[in-house]
């Protein structure tokens, strides 16, 4: 079913952005407060919530951002998570001061 813009708010998902939106403005996440870091939030939608699309420049693809070869866009979805694991096991061995 296609969004209609009626007197209803027009609902859609942004690909590029992994966000949904309401009326061109992005929603929050609604993820849990533990599943952010200090240096890294959870999603795209819990940094981008409030702001409207068309004043965000959406990149064509996820390595527009200058990312080098090998990076995180290239690898499976369970490296993906074990990265991820690992950046936020790193984070927390740094807050507790055993690094």
């Amino acid at each position: 079913m296609s969004p209609r813009s009626t007197d209803r708010a027009v609902r859609r998902f942004n690909y590029s952005l992994q966000v949904w939106t309401i009326n061109g403005i992005i929603q929050r996440c609604g993820h849990p407060d533990r599943m952010r870091t200090v240096s890294r939030s959870c999603c795209n939608a819990y940094e981008l919530a409030g702001r409207h699309l068309s004043r965000i420049e959406i990149p064509s693809d996820p390595c527009a951002d200058g990312c080098r070869s090998g990076c995180e866009h290239d690898l499976t979805p369970e490296a993906r998570r074990d990265a991820a694991e690992a950046r936020i096991d790193a984070e927390a061995r740094k807050l507790l001061g055993l690094e």
